[in-house]
């Protein structure tokens, strides 16, 4: 009796003993071997993607809405590098920055780097919209205005200094003064703007005068730069003195 008694008792021991021991050669001879990535899911630079569902776009609302959107940027580049992931409403994305990636974003072929707007954009504008060229998961920004702002190039860049652009033999150094692209993606219309804009200019300057109506206006950047209140002014004909 207290044979069968002690029998019934060890057997769900020896049960579990051997599960155990099945499990664990199990794993050792066909360990789980890990997913082979997709060519797009190859590993990412450092960065955060902030909150859930609205990644970091708080932040750089605010940062927007304060003038210093390039200040946030700047930030991040401190913190990670000039390369750096972030995450705009559930879209993930990397920056890129400085001269180097300039030139490696003005100078990639087309088959290495594939331009894709971030999926708000994409539902607003429609797939086959003309800003809708190529797709991907991962999403590359360029934000040229940081390069703008950037002290070694540009000497005091918030200061309204027009000067900075004169004369024919003003040079900046290369992939950092990029309104129009650089290398091969640079704008064919480039020149033609430049026309376009002096004969404005001119047109304006020997025909009319104008006044501002608010002084100091202040500039926010939404993304881009922009005066805060659309910049009303009052404008005359030269020669007359009624608007």
């Amino acid at each position: 009796m207290d044979g069968a008694t002690n029998s019934n008792t060890q057997t769900p021991f020896l049960v579990a003993t051997i599960a155990v021991i099945v499990v664990v050669l199990f794993k050792w001879l066909y360990p789980k071997r890990k997913p082979s990535r997709p060519h797009w899911e190859k590993p990412i630079p450092p960065g955060s993607f902030g909150l859930p569902i609205f990644g970091e776009l708080l932040g750089w609302i605010r940062a927007l809405e304060g003038g210093a959107g390039y200040k946030w940027i700047e930030e991040r580049v401190g913190w990670y590098g000039p390369v750096f992931k972030t995450s705009f409403m559930g879209t993930k994305m990397v920056f890129v920055t400085g001269q180097v990636s300039n030139k490696f974003v003005f100078t990639s072929p087309d088959d290495m780097l594939q331009s894709h707007q971030p999926v708000p954009i994409v539902h607003m504008t429609g797939e086959q919209s003309i800003f809708e060229v190529h797709g991907g998961r991962h999403k590359l920004v360029q934000w040229v205005t940081l390069t703008h702002m950037d002290e070694t190039a540009f000497p005091e860049p918030e200061k309204f200094d027009p000067s900075r652009f004169e004369g024919a033999s003003k040079s900046f150094p290369p992939y950092m003064y990029v309104p129009f692209g650089g290398g091969q993606r640079v704008c064919p219309g480039n020149d033609y703007a430049r026309v376009s804009l002096s004969l404005i200019v001119h047109h304006l300057v020997t025909n009319f005068r104008w006044s501002m109506l608010i002084p100091n206006e202040p500039i926010v950047r939404i993304p881009f730069a922009d005066p805060a209140m659309n910049l009303p002014i009052k404008i005359y004909r030269r020669g007359k003195e009624e608007a």
